[in-house]
């Protein structure tokens, strides 16, 4: 709960109609549901509220923190990151990458759902073969998740969440220093871009196989970013609780809090990527706030 008090701007959240709960609780509340993927019964007996009570306190606060803080993970905030965009670069670079301007790490993941009754093909995963949501994140050395977009239909392949996304563009209108471009590094996946650098395709040489190693060594962060987003908020990585279109408040701003508590986390006690790479994340007042 060291948090509660920081992300928390009102005493009581309610209305007309509507039971009044202290912010601690159904802060406190919240995280329990996303850390603990169980039944509403067994919610229920544990903190002694009735089953539709906690769902809507469990909507509302996510609500809550998505309207307050959601944009610190829906766009890049350039404010927060051009101020450090050359540490991250040289930290990169230190590590063994071959290319000094680079800054963050980009890559799509696949949340499995519920399978749906009607027009499951727009759902379905040809690739992975499961009924899912498809999200793309960007990551800075670090560790935080500067953004996470979705979601969109599971069928659809990265590149369409990244032209969706609108990113180069922004990055293009940003990230530009006097004609010389501060670039992402993605997956072959990706389309190559003077704003996005992906590694060799096809027949290789082995000085372009050495090239695309260096280059993924440091890539794999991004998908250490993923993993402890499932790992602190299992209810997100949970198929079952996944249901598109019967949550009142959205699977995509429930991962997109999912991904700003874990942010939250970091910038608090530090993560693998910030450890590995050798940048520490902000203090959890200027990340709030913007500036880090």
């Amino acid at each position: 709960m060291v948090v509660g008090p920081v992300v928390s701007s009102r005493h009581c959240r309610g209305g007309f109609g509507m039971s009044r709960f202290p912010t601690e609780v159904s802060f406190g509340l919240t995280l329990w549901r996303l850390a603990c993927p169980t039944t509403l019964l067994r919610d229920r007996l544990f903190w002694g509220i009735g089953e539709a009570m906690m769902c809507e306190i469990f909507n509302l606060k996510i609500e809550a923190i998505y309207e307050r803080w959601g944009h610190l993970v829906d766009q890049l905030q350039h404010e927060a990151i051009l101020p450090n965009v050359d540490i991250f670069c040289a930290a990169i670079h230190a590590k063994g990458a071959p290319l000094d301007r680079r800054w963050a790490f980009i890559d799509g993941t696949i949340k499995a759902i519920a399978r749906r009754s009607r027009k499951q093909r727009l759902w379905y995963n040809g690739w992975k073969r499961k009924h899912a949501l498809k999200y793309q994140a960007v990551d800075t050395p670090d560790g935080i998740i500067r953004q996470l977009w979705g979601p969109m239909l599971g069928r659809r392949h990265d590149v369409s969440l990244l032209g969706e996304s609108g990113l180069l563009q922004y990055m293009q209108q940003w990230f530009n220093d006097a004609g010389n471009p501060y670039y992402i590094d993605g997956d072959p996946a990706f389309p190559l871009s003077p704003w996005l650098i992906i590694g060799y395709k096809g027949l290789l040489t082995q000085e372009q196989r050495d090239f695309n190693s260096d280059m993924s060594s440091c890539r794999v962060t991004v998908e250490w970013g993923f993993a402890k987003v499932v790992a602190l908020w299992p209810f997100v990585d949970y198929a079952k609780k996944q249901q598109v279109a019967l949550f009142a408040c959205g699977l995509g701003k429930r991962y997109s809090v999912a991904g700003l508590l874990t942010n939250c986390r970091s910038c608090l006690y530090g993560n693998s990527t910030s450890k590995f790479i050798g940048v520490r994340p902000p203090t959890l007042e200027r990340y709030l706030s913007g500036e880090g």
